[in-house]
């Protein structure tokens, strides 16, 4: 273990190393599975692996070393799969439901405004802030107040600080989480509420290596219990916790990885998944019945205690 290596969210050297990728598989598999050609983004850098620690305080999950992907990642990934910026997302029906009496909002990471439209269908005064400039343009061609500003620029768009900070999908790609955390805290107001949304790592994806969550795409893996202990760090409390019903973009994962992880690892795993029940699961997980089981994303809010 490098020496220099601490948890990205506490500082501390309390931390041990899950497992480690090859740069060489990362890229092979963005190629193969992915068909993106992300080889630049190593490009003078000295990294050839990287490791997934967990905070054994927190139980944050993080990579080192730490690289965030450029643009050109992103756009790939927006050019080639409907998926990747869905308009329509089911936490955002949970958050307009909290920030419906709210004075004013402050959303990071707006992308090209799709929850801020939505926001201001409920009459709801809020600001985003995105940090791709593409974005930014087609935000304000569809007349959404969507700006490449910082934080503070936005609260002083807002004409106060704001009693919801929202960041959706966001936080996992954040190399410093802890002072990303603490500018969101530190805008919001007193007795306002912090909502974010990521990847749950306790989902499906426990069981897999999906190249979409390590670097250079993400940087960090949350859960539940990692959440619990933002109450130690921040002067935050935890009022609601979510979880996303399975979605449709993500049925044939969910059955991949669970029927991977079981049959290697349970020596049950082949009765559960034998030919007939997969067949009978594949019928549940296409049809609206796939609800009753956990997604991809875990929703999280807070209030700013002082």
């Amino acid at each position: 273990m490098e020496n220099s290596v601490v948890s990205p969210l506490t500082g501390s050297k309390n931390i041990a190393v899950v497992e480690t990728f090859s740069v060489d598989q990362i890229v092979r598999e963005w190629q193969d599975l992915l068909r993106i050609d992300i080889s630049s983004e190593f490009e003078g850098k000295d990294i050839s692996k990287f490791d997934l620690y967990r905070c054994n305080d927190t139980n944050l999950l993080f990579f080192h070393p730490q690289l965030e992907g450029s643009p050109f990642i992103y756009q790939g990934l927006q050019d080639g799969f409907e998926w990747y910026y869905v308009e329509d997302k089911w936490e955002y029906e949970i958050a307009l439901k909290e920030i419906r009496n709210s004075k004013s909002c402050l959303e990071i990471g707006s992308g090209s405004g799709a929850f801020v439209k939505k926001a201001l269908g409920i009459n709801t005064k809020i600001v985003g802030l995105e940090t791709s400039s593409d974005a930014v343009e087609k935000a304000r061609q569809a007349n959404l107040p969507v700006y490449l500003m910082s934080f503070d620029e936005g609260v002083a768009m807002l004409g106060a600080q704001p009693d919801v900070v929202l960041a959706f999908q966001v936080l996992e790609h954040i190399a410093n989480p802890l002072h990303f955390v603490k500018e969101m805290v530190r805008v919001l107001a007193v007795g306002g509420k912090l909502i974010i949304c990521v990847p749950n790592a306790d989902s499906f994806y426990k069981y897999g290596g999906n190249v979409l969550d390590m670097p250079p795409h993400h940087q960090t893996r949350w859960s539940l219990e990692t959440f619990k202990k933002f109450e130690a760090l921040f002067p935050l409390k935890l009022t609601k916790v979510a979880y996303e019903p399975l979605n449709h973009w993500h049925t044939e994962s969910w059955l991949n990885e669970n029927m991977k992880f079981y049959r290697n690892n349970k020596w049950y795993g082949n009765l559960l998944f034998n030919r007939v029940s997969v067949r009978v699961l594949r019928k549940i997980l296409n049809s609206r019945m796939r609800s009753i089981f956990r997604g991809h994303t875990i929703y999280v809010s807070f209030e700013k205690t002082q």
